[in-house]
């Protein structure tokens, strides 16, 4: 909601030599993490959310916010979908809802 603190995101991690960083290029070691944001300036943050993307098998981008006294409250949302939405088949990849995705989507590490 509008006003909430953003306390962590998911965010598409690449291992390289025992080392994470986000949204690298080049790598072929890597998974979807959640990411603590509370320390994380703005355009990092943006990194971490856009890093979920079709080309490393993610449909989703899953958030965690507190509310705070600058909440504007809202009616509730439905929560994540369930992974069964997303369908896997060897000739044309994954398909969740109205997208396809070249690639299935790795076991999120959360």
């Amino acid at each position: 909601c509008v006003g909430d603190f953003l306390l962590s995101t998911s965010a598409v991690v690449f291992k390289d030599n025992d080392r994470f960083t986000i949204g690298g290029a080049g790598y072929t070691n890597w998974e979807r993490q959640m990411i603590n944001c509370a320390k994380m300036d703005f355009d990092t943050i943006m990194d971490a959310i856009g890093s979920n993307d079709g080309r490393f098998g993610c449909v989703d981008v899953v958030l965690k916010l507190r509310p705070t006294e600058k909440t504007l409250p809202r009616p509730m949302q439905p929560g994540r979908r369930d992974e069964q939405d997303v369908e896997w088949n060897p000739a044309t990849g994954v398909t969740s809802g109205k997208s396809s995705l070249p690639i299935r989507p790795p076991t999120d590490a959360f």
